[in-house]
């Protein structure tokens, strides 16, 4: 996903469509999220943590405010 012109957009680094499938639409249907963080260093994604839906999440980061996750 890292092509010059993904890069170029702001936010474009994040995969903000993977976050949007695999953790905030579950939690927005009340089913568990299975978080996969990505390490950097090691350029890899981590085993999926399972992450119970609550009625309150808070999500926070340099690029939560993606304009493909506002809706």
């Amino acid at each position: 996903m890292r092509t010059p012109e993904r890069l170029s957009q702001p936010g474009g680094n994040v995969d903000a469509e993977r976050f949007l499938e695999e953790v905030l639409l579950p939690a927005a249907r009340g089913e568990t999220a299975h978080v996969r963080k990505y390490d950097c260093q090691e350029d890899l994604l981590l085993e999926p943590v399972a992450v119970s839906s609550s009625r309150v999440a808070i999500v926070e980061g340099a690029y939560s405010l993606h304009p493909l996750l506002a809706p």
